[in-house]
């Protein structure tokens, strides 16, 4: 079993971000929560409403979630930032598209460049803007900036930091960068032992973590050993 007896809530305009070791499900919880797998019990929610009352479409309109391993559609990156659009029946914005290329840094990409040159820290700031897009209640971020560099990362934080206070958007962000986790969040939710170990503020999991296994991530206590932690997962 790869996690269990996992409850949590995040609120409008609250980043919370994941940590934990290898193989404790983080990546799993996030495809969880935007319905490309299935719990074998338990309930998701948004706004009190139940996914299984709505349809899977409109859910990933309102909860988006951005893979550490960005996916590109066939065609230029401006065909790529209009997809999600097209596909919910919404005009493309294509002026807050531009703006939103330009925080990101991508400011100086040709629209009309096939989207499959892209590096891949290209590719994944592409994919994020095409989330936001759509404007999302809630945002699931998988390692989204793992693959940049520090310059790029810092200007993704930013732009993720003016959108949840403009749009009110919750954040549920798994990081294995513990100084951007101190900066980006005001929880930390430590996944071990198959479950939200710690849901704690911010400051005091990272002054005072409240558990072995806290104290263990953050290299201030002794190795512990957890069973089935090769293989489960990649993040």
């Amino acid at each position: 079993m790869l996690f269990q007896e996992v409850s949590g809530s995040v609120s409008s305009g609250e980043t919370v971000v994941v940590l934990g070791r290898s193989g404790q499900g983080k990546s799993t919880l996030l495809r969880i929560l935007s319905l490309l797998e299935q719990a074998d019990s338990g309930s998701v929610e948004l706004d009190g409403k139940s996914c299984a009352d709505m349809e899977a479409r409109l859910w990933r309109r309102q909860v988006a979630y951005v893979s550490q391993t960005p996916v590109m559609l066939p065609g230029s990156v401006e065909a790529n930032l209009a997809a999600p659009s097209a596909l919910h029946g919404l005009p493309f914005q294509r002026e807050q598209a531009y703006a939103l290329l330009d925080e990101a840094g991508l400011g100086s990409i040709d629209p009309g460049k096939d989207a499959s040159e892209l590096s891949g820290g290209e590719k994944q700031r592409l994919s994020l803007i095409r989330s936001l897009l759509l404007k999302p209640h809630f945002l699931l971020l998988d390692e989204i900036t793992a693959s940049l560099d520090p310059g790029s990362a810092m200007s993704i934080e930013k732009l993720l930091s003016g959108w949840r206070s403009e749009h009110g958007a919750g954040m549920l962000w798994i990081s294995h960068d513990q100084e951007q986790a101190a900066r980006v969040s005001s929880r930390i939710w430590l996944m071990a032992r198959n479950t939200i170990l710690e849901n704690a503020d911010t400051g005091r999991f990272f002054s005072r973590p409240g558990t072995p296994e806290g104290l263990e991530y953050l290299g201030k206590g002794p190795s512990l050993d957890e069973p089935g932690e090769s293989g489960a997962e990649e993040s």
